[in-house]
């Protein structure tokens, strides 16, 4: 993870530790993972009806590689030909 301004994580993180290292809102980061952005892991205890979600380090990994700047690459596209049916004078 070289370039980048967080730390590595060592142990996998809650919904709104990963919301405050990010610095977005904790329904964003449950949006992210009922979507698929983000993979989470259901920790909660036989019978319970809210889940408990651990976000392991590997997805943060995975997101942050996702998420990561990239430079643009050149556009290919070149320039458009004029119509040559005309008669020049000057």
């Amino acid at each position: 993870m070289t370039g980048t301004r967080t730390k590595p994580v060592a142990a996998s993180l809650s919904p709104a530790e990963f919301a405050a290292r990010y610095g977005i809102g904790i329904h964003k980061v449950l949006s992210m993972i009922a979507s698929g952005i983000v993979r989470a892991v259901d920790c909660r205890s036989p019978g319970a009806s809210r889940p408990m979600w651990r976000i392991p380090p590997e997805a943060i990994e995975a997101f942050e590689a996702t998420r990561s700047a990239r430079p643009r690459e050149r556009s290919t596209r070149t320039r458009r030909q004029v119509a040559k049916n005309y008669t020049e004078y000057f």
